[in-house]
């Protein structure tokens, strides 16, 4: 999944620089990079499904093949149509990843660690990506290095033969049919909406707005405030399992949820930058707990089906809070925004920690 996932960040600092010779608008370039988020959102479920039918390890392997063959694809001009083809099927890989990485977790003795251990693999190379991408793509060419990130994807296929491959009994039905969210999905979009989603587009807004300080360098300290996104998930994911090995999964879920709700009151009274260096460190604290809610379930085929309504509430969350967010903050003060955020989250955490 880190090997996967680098292509498709190399992507971010590739596509807007070069849309003009590949002959896209930039409106093209937005859709074709988000796309792949709002297939999640029907592909979680069926993904579920699927696992149910052929096991884990085939989903696994599954993945590696649609990764390295969208990053193939990446190192040759496309049409419009076949960009957003690949795109999809990209967005099919990541749900393919995402689900067997998780559940692959309830092999290890210590659920916690192994989750936080996975979390923050998986975010090492997307971030590497990110920092160096622009400096390896003017140095080696577009091509070769989408070329190398198919190669290296592939190579993951070695690490399959030890892999158990189960399965659970899913009813298709239930994959199908409409399943009324919980305070606990409620409370994953939310918390996706603000962090993953809106937080992510408007933060250049946000640091020009309230921190006139930072105003000379806002396109420096962006990219700075969104890389420490990803930094915090690397460095507090495996510490995360730590402490949930120690004091469940349930307290430091909590803890890290109520940090959430008072870096949103913060931001509400208009004390941005601490606010989202708390909201981004407690978000990756979050992002950890969260699984395992759906792990703990009695049955395999409950622990899949929760799983994949979490992550669809997640995406749901991420793809609509990236939709919107511009276009709310130039008709609604961002303060407000936050306002009504905080009093939402807290309430919807008030009913996820009655169960």
């Amino acid at each position: 999944m880190t090997l996967g996932g680098m292509a498709d960040a190399f992507l971010y600092a590739y596509l807007p620089l070069n849309a003009t010779t590949l002959e896209l608008n930039a409106f093209s370039v937005g859709v074709i990079l988000s796309i792949n988020k709002f297939v999640r959102v029907l592909s979680n479920r069926w993904v579920n499904a699927l696992a149910a039918v052929t096991g884990l390890k085939h989903i696994v392997s599954m993945a590696i093949c649609l990764a390295a063959l969208t990053s193939m694809s990446y190192a040759f001009e496309m049409p419009l149509w076949f960009w957003l083809l690949v795109r999809v099927v990209w967005g099919i890989s990541y749900s393919m990843f995402r689900f067997a990485s998780v559940q692959y977790v309830q092999v290890a003795p210590h659920k916690g660690e192994a989750l936080g251990i996975a979390t923050s693999i998986k975010e090492l190379g997307p971030v590497l990506a990110y920092w160096f991408g622009p400096i390896v793509l003017a140095t080696w060419g577009a091509s070769q290095v989408f070329l190398t990130s198919a190669v290296a994807t592939l190579m993951g296929m070695a690490l399959l033969h030890n892999l158990p491959n189960p399965k659970a009994k899913v009813v298709l039905k239930e994959v199908v049919r409409f399943q009324k969210p919980n305070w606990l999905d409620a409370w994953v979009f939310i918390s996706s909406f603000l962090i993953d989603g809106f937080v992510v587009v408007t933060v250049s807004i946000l640091l020009r707005s309230h921190a006139n300080f930072w105003s000379e360098h806002v396109l420096m300290n962006t990219a700075i405030f969104i890389s420490i996104r990803r930094v915090f998930q690397i460095i507090l994911a495996p510490l995360t399992g730590s402490a949930i090995r120690r004091y469940g999964h349930r307290l430091v879920f909590a803890l890290s949820s109520v940090l959430i709700c008072i870096a949103l009151g913060f931001m509400a009274g208009g004390i941005v930058v601490e606010a989202l260096v708390i909201v981004f460190a407690a978000a990756a604290v979050n992002n950890v707990c969260m699984p395992l809610f759906a792990l703990q379930r009695s049955s395999t085929r409950e622990n899949y089906n929760a799983f994949a309504k979490l992550s669809t509430a997640k995406d749901i969350g991420a793809a609509v809070g990236a939709l919107i967010g511009l276009p709310l903050v130039g008709v609604v003060e961002p303060r407000w925004i936050f306002s009504v955020l905080c009093v939402g989250s807290i309430y919807t955490l008030y009913r996820v920690l009655r169960r």
